[in-house]
């Protein structure tokens, strides 16, 4: 039977600023195991999209699912226009045309709680991990960003130590990275970047190695 695979994430996982998306990191690690491929990654996505995809997908004959977290601190909303996700810092100017977006977002920038959103991404994870394992999926997670190194403020104690009543529950059998602290952009640090800090080939072939011997340990 052909084996079936689906990734989720934001423009890491999707492969911003390659010359061809083919050679994101998603699709050589599913290259290397011949399984096909569904990208359903999207630039600017964040975690409760991603969360959304993985029930939206359950059903569908997927035998594999590759997961990238993207930044703890992207929120999503929802309006009459539809679907959008914002940031602390975010350039609302250059990404959205609708003023009560951009007045959302400057708010949102003043006005978050750290802590909060930190506890919301672990609590995604914890239910992709939950629906995954319910339905025997084979899965594998990673950061895109140094989520983990995230510290109370004035503190040493990282979130996801103060946490730890959502953070221990992590199976990091399937979570790349978790133990060591580690995630895409460690991995493909040293490699050349594009304009907008995006890995290229060579990061992608680095994140892509590491997923693969990962899964060739672990499943």
């Amino acid at each position: 039977m052909h084996e079936k695979s689906v990734s989720l994430g934001c423009s890491f996982t999707y492969g911003d600023e390659l010359e061809n998306h083919f050679d994101a990191w998603p699709f050589l690690v599913a290259s290397h195991f011949g399984w096909s491929h569904n990208q359903m990654a999207r630039s600017g996505s964040g975690n409760d999209r991603v969360m959304r995809g993985i029930v939206k997908t359950i059903n569908r004959g997927y035998d594999y699912y590759l997961i990238g977290w993207t930044h703890y601190a992207r929120t999503e909303h929802a309006d009459q226009e539809g679907v959008f996700d914002i940031w602390p810092g975010q350039q609302h100017k250059s990404l959205f045309a609708e003023p009560h977006r951009q007045e959302l977002c400057k708010y949102f920038s003043r006005n978050h709680d750290i802590k909060y959103l930190y506890r919301k991404y672990l609590q995604n994870i914890l239910y992709a991990q939950a629906i995954l394992e319910k339905h025997n999926k084979k899965y594998v997670m990673v950061d895109a960003f140094a989520n983990h190194q995230m510290r109370i403020s004035g503190t040493h104690m990282p979130f996801r130590d103060s946490e730890s009543d959502l953070s221990k529950q992590i199976n990091i059998q399937h979570y790349l990275g978790w133990s060591e602290s580690a995630s895409m952009v460690e991995w493909a640090y040293g490699t050349p970047q594009g304009g907008y800090g995006h890995p290229l080939e060579e990061g992608h072939r680095k994140i892509a190695d590491k997923i693969i011997k990962h899964i060739e340990t672990q499943w």
